[in-house]
């Protein structure tokens, strides 16, 4: 997946759970930072991806020595990651936030791109839920990437402006009669 559409993807999954979770409650601006930071983390695997590439002295052994969609998007990383953050007198306040980015991370590459992750690593088997075999910055890619950026129109508006989700929502339902 695209760095943008793995910040929407992440943005969105905030978005359906913030309601859920007290520590997003009030600074929804701050969150949605949050979750789009954690959403690239997971890429830190891969020297060409945004993050790998303001990280080099990481992404760049890391590559070598395991390849990319590995160690970093496995059940293992979620675990330790938010133990790290947890743990973290700096970051314990935002350990789920950004946590959830990571997560929503890992997800959208299984649903886009024809590899997979290695969700169970330290064995090799990458599971990969994309039946539809779209690829990484296809127009499958493309189309999610737009959807999602609607759907997150349509939550703000739902959340901050009512009025203009109504009007919204009675011009949709008059074009579906």
């Amino acid at each position: 997946m695209m760095a943008k559409t793995h910040q929407a993807f992440a943005v969105f999954s905030l978005l359906m759970v913030e309601s859920h979770v007290p520590e997003f409650a009030g600074r929804i601006d701050v969150a949605c930072l949050l979750v789009m930071l954690g959403a690239l983390l997971p890429d830190i695997d891969s020297p060409e991806s945004s993050f790998g590439r303001l990280m080099p002295i990481i992404s760049k052994p890391l590559h070598s020595l395991l390849g990319h969609r590995t160690v970093t998007h496995s059940l293992l990383a979620i675990v330790l990651f938010y133990c790290c953050l947890a743990a973290s007198p700096m970051w314990h306040l935002y350990a789920k936030t950004i946590s959830l980015g990571f997560i929503s991370h890992i997800v959208g590459d299984m649903l886009i791109g024809t590899n997979g992750v290695a969700l169970f690593w330290p064995f090799k088997q990458k599971v990969s839920l994309n039946p539809l075999g779209m690829k990484v910055g296809g127009a499958g890619e493309y189309l999610v990437f737009n959807i999602l950026l609607v759907a997150i129109v349509i939550q703000a508006l739902q959340r901050f402006n009512p009025a203009a989700y109504q009007v919204l929502e009675n011009n949709i339902s008059f074009v579906w009669r």
